[in-house]
């Protein structure tokens, strides 16, 4: 099986695939990717886009030392083009037996809506 980015959205940014910052040395978002296996069906999966420029003022403001880089992309020069290149690469190499195979590898680049999900309801509280 192989995943499809089915959509994308980011909601401090509409239409972010359009937008151009002021300073393509000082971004940070975070985006909202759709991946399934092609039809209707498909899970949620975050990640943090940021210059480093952009991730260091943010650490400073908010009196941080380190911070983990786990879900993030991290561009020198912020273009959508490397972005989505990014994604679409992250994708294509996520191929596997089944949709549980294929989510755990995403999970790997992308905060997956499931990552630690618990079946049992008697497990919760």
């Amino acid at each position: 099986m192989k995943p499809h980015l089915n959509d994308y959205v980011c909601a401090d940014i509409p239409e972010v695939w359009n937008w151009v910052p002021d300073d393509p040395k000082d971004v940070y978002y975070y985006m909202e990717l759709t991946i399934g296996t092609g039809g209707k069906a498909a899970d949620l999966f975050g990640l943090t886009v940021s210059t480093p420029e952009a991730l260091s003022k943010r650490m400073r403001t908010l009196g941080q030392q380190s911070q983990s880089g786990r879900h993030h992309l991290i561009v020198l020069d912020y273009s959508w083009d490397k972005v989505l290149q990014f994604v679409n690469d992250v994708i294509e190499k996520c191929h596997g037996k089944d949709w549980e195979a294929i989510s755990l590898r995403l999970a790997r680049h992308f905060n997956w809506e499931f990552e630690d999900y618990v079946a049992d309801a008697d497990y919760v509280n």
